[in-house]
């Protein structure tokens, strides 16, 4: 589901991670049972995997050998909202709620929010991700994207036509627009 920029390959199966070292093929796993359906994997730092499950709104760390790290947020903990995608940049986890409109940061050095975006123009009614790209946070579904600048303040809106699928790509997206890419 994933490779990182080590181009060791991350797989989901079951209820455990599986990743495939490039340099010697050894494979390393890490069972995730006790925290429900795994919703997001982000692998762009080698040395800290980060997997969000939105069931039990838990975000835990792994190791390079995909040891569980000490550090487990509880979303609930943290604040009221049903997060439903995060994104990750150095020690600053971006917590999405699309049910009620919001993006907030938070950091992980001071353990708290640090910032929060509550009266973004987002339509509900279609699938939304959050995505970094560069030192942009992007908010994209398959009618709109909002590029987000560091405060969380729109920068810009684009509208999308015709979009069936979007794709994901370490730090990439691409849209299926009228069947080509």
């Amino acid at each position: 589901i994933s490779i990182d920029p080590f181009e060791n390959i991350f797989l989901c199966e079951e209820k455990k991670i599986i990743k495939v070292r490039k340099y010697d093929k050894k494979r390393l796993e890490y069972d995730f049972s006790q925290f429900g359906h795994l919703t997001k994997i982000i692998t762009t730092n080698p040395l800290r995997t980060t997997l969000f499950f939105e069931e039990s709104q838990t975000i835990i760390f792994l190791d390079k050998n995909l040891n569980k790290l000490n550090t487990e947020l509880k979303i609930q903990n943290i604040q009221n909202n049903i997060i439903s995608d995060i994104e990750t940049h150095s020690n600053l986890i971006f917590l999405l709620s699309q049910k009620n409109n919001e993006v907030c940061i938070y950091d992980l050095k001071k353990f708290k929010i640090t910032n929060c975006n509550k009266k973004l123009e987002i339509q509900k009614n279609k699938y939304l991700k959050l995505f970094l790209n560069k030192e942009n946070l992007i908010l994209l579904n398959n009618e709109q994207i909002i590029v987000l600048d560091e405060n969380l303040t729109p920068k810009s809106t684009y509208k999308i036509e015709n979009c069936q699928k979007i794709f994901f790509n370490n730090d990439s997206f691409y849209l299926k627009i009228n069947n080509k890419l």
